[in-house]
Parts: structure tokens; sequence; C-alpha cells
């Protein structure tokens, strides 16, 4: 089982330089102010966006890193059914290459995903 609703944030905080307050407004939610939205389930929403150009962030992006290719996916199921994964590139950790391209490779949530679909 997925999320079956969506998560907002309440509020988003940037510390960098770079950052510019109305270009987030818009990204996040100006675009759609004054257009309805039809779904129940996908409400409008106006975040705080908060911005501090003298604090610094000690993990930021750095240009010459590169971001790791690993991710953590966690779903609300019971615990019976394994709620988190972690994957690399997409396939799950631990996939030799024998399997690579195979459905044993697929993510538990890839595959819920697409048998609810069918």
């Amino acid at each position: 089982m997925l999320l079956d609703k969506p998560i907002y944030f309440s509020s988003y905080n940037f510390c960098c330089t770079e950052a510019n307050p109305e270009s987030l407004e818009r990204a996040i939610y100006r675009r759609w102010q004054g257009r309805e939205c039809n779904l129940k389930r996908y409400q409008p929403q106006q975040p705080c966006i908060r911005v501090d150009k003298n604090l610094t962030f000690e993990l930021a992006q750095r240009m010459d890193w590169q971001p790791a290719p690993s991710s953590l996916i966690w779903a609300l199921v019971p615990d019976l059914i394994r709620p988190f994964e972690i994957a690399v590139n997409g396939k799950r950790q631990g996939v030799t290459k024998q399997r690579l391209n195979t459905t044993q490779a697929a993510l538990e949530a890839a595959q819920k995903c697409v048998k609810s679909w069918a």
C-alpha cells in the first residue's frame, strides 16, 4: 500500500545566498493562485518560505561534489510488509549484475504501483 494522501509542507527554509524568495514563491504556489483545483484530493497550499542568507548549511551542495545515487523509500504500511527500501540508481540495493534488469531488481513500491494501475 502506497501513501494515499499527499504530503504538504507548512514551511520551506533556505540558508544560502542564491535563494530568491519571489522565485521560490512563484515556483511553489503563486503560479496556481486564481485557478480552480477540480481534484478534491489535492488542494492548493501556501507554505511559509524563509530565506536566511547569513546562515550556512554544513551539508550544502558543492559544485565539485556529486550527489549520492542512493535513496530511502518509505511507505505507511505494516512492518510485516517491510515499509522501507534502499535503492541505488533506482534499483534495489544489493542486486547482482545478472539480475539487474529483472523483476527481482525492481523496487517493491514500483511493483505495487504497477500492479495497482494494471
